[in-house]
């Protein structure tokens, strides 16, 4: 599990610093180990995928980021994370991809389920500080 979460850091870390080809092995390896490691859908799993995507997006194989990311949001639907910041940014993510795409009307819905999320967390937040 280390090993994985390392990897999976060290890839986070190049795909922030656009070093995409470099991260792509660190991250197929996290993900590797996480499958072999946590439950199915376990929402790390979905991070590793969603990271994978944005990979493939910085090496333009927008088809495969698409697939990567709708994939992620997959596991965090079946999981406990469904209306969770997680999800919010996968489907921002997404919505990026498929507008470069030329999939407009998909992208505004998938930005639109994002924004919808985000827009709820921060309401509940807001009441939240209300009632501290």
């Amino acid at each position: 599990m280390e090993t994985a979460r390392s990897l999976a850091q060290l890839a986070n870390l190049l795909l922030r610093a656009k070093r995409f080809a470099d991260a792509l092995p660190l991250a197929e390896q996290a993900i590797a180990i996480d499958q072999a490691k946590l439950g199915p859908i376990h929402p790390l799993i979905a991070d590793d995928f969603c990271d994978l995507g944005l990979i493939y997006a910085g090496l333009n194989r927008d088809a495969d980021a698409a697939r990567m990311l709708a994939y992620a949001i997959g596991l965090l639907d079946q999981g406990s994370a469904n209306d969770t910041s997680r999800m919010a940014y996968a489907e921002l993510d997404l919505a990026g991809v498929l507008h470069t795409m030329g999939y407009n009307d998909a992208a505004d819905a998938a930005f639109a389920d994002g924004k919808r999320i985000l827009d709820k967390a921060g309401l509940d937040e807001r009441e939240h500080e209300r009632e501290v």
